[in-house]
This record gives C-alpha cells, structure tokens and sequence, in this order.
C-alpha cells in the first residue's frame, strides 16, 4: 500500500468569502474523494456563519467525480437545512457536463 502522502492533493485549491449574507466558495482544479471534504469542511465554516445564501463557483474546476458530486449535493441539503439558499453559480464545461449528464442542472442552479 502507498503512504498516505502520495494521495495528497495536489491540483485543488479553495477559497472562501463573505459577500453580506451570501457565501461563496470558489474552488480550482480537482474536486474529487481526495478534496471532497476540504470543500465540506467550508461549507460547514459559512452555514455556521449563519449565511442566507451559499454559492459554489466551480468555474476553474478541471474535473469532478462521484465523491465531488456527493460533497456539492450534501452541502446543498446541509445549506437547505440552515435555511439558506444553494446554488453552482459557475461551472467549468467538465463539471456542467456532470451536472446535466446526472439530471441535477435545476437542483443545482442558483436562486
């Protein structure tokens, strides 16, 4: 088995802010089982922050699989459940190509 470390993500960066009440999470290259819960761990970050609105910029993101998908739909449903609004309001094409391959384009969308 290959140490832990080789699986460190090397292709992922995010960041975080504050614009009034929304919260953005702007996310860059691979969002995948390896970074899924970084970008979980901020979601977490602004609903505990007490956001109204929590928007995923996925427009740099080169790439996303099933665990990155499973991450976007729970912080939807954990966003919903603190009473704020969830959208993706960018998407690179890999990632709207996912979103409307898997039916989840008006789940999805940005209020």
């Amino acid at each position: 088995m290959a140490p832990a470390d080789e699986f460190k993500p090397q292709n992922f960066t995010l960041t975080t802010r504050r614009e009034g009440e929304r919260g953005i999470v702007a996310l860059t290259g691979e969002l995948d089982l390896h970074t899924a819960d970084q970008f979980t761990a901020a979601v977490t970050t602004l609903i505990d922050q007490h956001v109204t609105a929590l928007e995923v910029d996925a427009g740099d993101l080169s790439f996303a699989d099933s665990a990155g998908l499973r991450a976007v739909l729970t912080a939807r449903a954990a966003a919903q459940q603190a009473g704020a609004s969830f959208g993706v309001t960018e998407a690179s094409e890999p990632v709207a190509r996912l979103i409307e391959i898997t039916g989840l384009s008006e789940l999805l969308r940005a209020d």
